[in-house]
């Protein structure tokens, strides 16, 4: 039979024994992570509501890319409908 006191220092959180040690090193590892991290899906939500602002010149400019352009601007248009119809029967709620 395996010894109880050991199987219970396994399964203690860290915060109940001792504290692992984090390199300098480490942490600018994780601070740089977070920063990409967040950045990417930042850099990217700017780049789709550049090319939704500027469909039109970009249409004009690049005729070949009509139908992605076309298709893009579509489903970002269902969705802004989409969400104002949930927003407006949610301020509903609020109201009656």
């Amino acid at each position: 039979m395996p010894d109880v006191e050991e199987i219970n220092s396994t399964l203690r959180s860290p915060s109940q024994g001792a504290q692992p040690t984090v390199s300098a090193q480490d942490r600018a590892r994780q601070r740089r992570n977070f920063r990409i991290g967040l950045a990417v899906p930042v850099v990217a939500a700017l780049l789709m509501l550049f090319v939704y602002l500027n469909a039109d010149r970009i249409r004009l400019s690049l005729p070949q890319t009509t139908p992605a352009i076309d298709s893009f601007t579509a489903t970002l248009d269902q969705g802004r409908f989409w969400l104002d119809a949930h927003l407006q029967a949610l301020v509903g709620l609020f109201r009656a």
